[in-house]
């Protein structure tokens, strides 16, 4: 099951490490992903399915790319992908 929350520094920061590579979908912007590791490695993707395959596109690790830039970023790829770059 997706687990959706609304991507905010509070919330982020509180998630715990999880055992094995866990997936948090933001509530604000579709397809925007953080993925966590079992060391507490935080890096955002766009995830999307194109041509019936699942692509995961690294935007960049969080904190280093802010919450505001990472969902700017996401509209940004998926507004390439719709243009067919």
């Amino acid at each position: 099951m997706k687990k959706v929350i609304n991507f905010t520094k509070d919330k982020i920061n509180q998630l715990p490490t999880p055992q094995k590579r866990t997936e948090y979908y933001d509530a604000t912007e579709d397809k925007l992903c953080l993925q966590i590791t079992p060391k507490g490695c935080k890096t955002f993707y766009l995830i999307k399915k194109i041509d019936g395959k699942v692509i995961r596109l690294k935007i960049g690790r969080y904190p280093d790319m802010a919450i505001d830039k990472a969902r700017g970023k996401a509209r940004e790829l998926k507004a390439q992908i719709e243009q067919g770059i």
